[in-house]
Parts: structure tokens; sequence; C-alpha cells
């Protein structure tokens, strides 16, 4: 089958997919790192190890159950939107967390609303936006963002620990919102599209389409 040629130059989708990547390694730091947090707070607040950890288990059936709404939300408002308003929730929930006192609180901050909003800037919905950017070369995107959650997983959860040893547990939940809400929020603002169409470009770079030209199949 014969492919559009591309166009030359750094494709910006490449952009969206550096994006997403950095997204999905920093988001992911209060629930890769929520194993930390349990026995300091169960010290401290006098609860027991598995009553802390049944808002992480919550959490994990609230956000699968949410992807139906999260989708019809994409489908609404579109990815870089909803994206953006999610970081957002996500990284002032965390921050939250800091602040937690009661039981209650943990459940409805991390299980209901953390979980939600990391529903919107999962790699489910990042997957979505990155296919409208990429079709010959959608594999390779989603692999790259991909990976950076596990970056993120393996870089974070180290760093919360250590951050709990030096100057808490509170303040660390407020330290892993602070990350969220200061280096990946302002880049997804600047960086996310939508679409190509919306900088008159074409998925995986093409050169765009002669007056009268069809688009090639794209199997």
């Amino acid at each position: 089958m014969r492919h559009a040629t591309p166009r030359p130059g750094v494709y910006y989708g490449w952009l969206i997919v550096a994006t997403t990547f950095w997204m999905a390694m920093l988001t992911g730091g209060g629930r890769s790192g929520f194993g930390g947090f349990v026995i300091p707070m169960s010290e401290e607040l006098g609860w027991s190890q598995g009553t802390i950890s049944l808002a992480a288990a919550l959490g994990v059936l609230i956000s699968g159950f949410s992807q139906p709404f999260v989708g019809r939300l994409y489908d609404r408002l579109g990815g870089r939107q909803l994206i953006l308003i999610s970081l957002v929730v996500s990284s002032l929930s965390t921050a939250l967390l800091g602040l937690t006192n009661h039981l209650v609180f943990l459940i409805l901050v991390f299980g209901v609303v953390l979980s939600i909003a990391q529903a919107g800037c999962s790699l489910s919905t990042t997957s979505t936006l990155l296919s409208k950017w990429f079709h010959r070369q959608q594999a390779t995107a989603m692999a790259l963002t991909t990976t950076g959650s596990s970056v993120g997983g393996l870089l974070l959860m180290p760093l919360t620990a250590y951050l709990i040893g030096l100057v808490g547990w509170r303040i660390t939940w407020g330290v892993l919102g602070l990350l969220v809400l200061i280096m990946v929020v302002p880049l997804a603002f600047v960086l996310l599209r939508d679409d190509p169409e919306e900088m008159e470009l074409r998925p995986d770079g093409d050169a765009p389409l002669a007056d009268g030209e069809q688009p090639l199949p794209l199997a």
C-alpha cells in the first residue's frame, strides 16, 4: 500500500507524546506510592493498616467504574479540556490528603475524587487523544506514553519513601500534589491539542493533501 509522504521536520504529534509521557510519569505518584503512606498514617492516626488500605481498594474500583463516565466527558469536552481539569483536580486532591484526620475524608478524597480525576488523565484518555495524531505510528506513540507510567513508578516510589522519612507523610502528600500542579499542568496547557487539524496538520505528519486528492486508507 502506498503511504503519504511525511512533511519535513519534527512532527508536532511527538510533542504530544512527550507531554503524555511526562503526565504518566508524574501523575501516578500518589497511587503507586500509597503503600509507603500506610504505616506512618496508621501510626499517627491510630488506624489499622487494613482500614487505610480500604481507601486504596475502593479507589481502584471507582476508577474502573468511572471509565464510561469519563469517556462520555471526553466526547463532550474534548481530550485537552478533560485532561487539564483532571490534572488540576488530581493535584489538589493529592495535596489535600495531607490534611487527613478522618477515615471518611480519606475515602472521599483518595478513593473517590482522586480516583475519578486520575481516570480523566489516565492512559485510556491519552491513548484516545494520540489516536487522532497517529495512525501508522499509533502503537509506537502509545507504547512510549505507557512507558512513562512505569518510569514514574520506578522514580516516584523511592522519592515518596525518602520524603516521608525526611518531612513526614503529610508534607509528602503536598509535595506530590505540587509536582503535578507545577510541573505537569502548565506543560499540558501549552502543548496539548485535541486534533492535528487544529494546527493544519495531518496524522503522522503527512504532507497536506493536494486539491482534490483523497486521503489514503489506513490499512
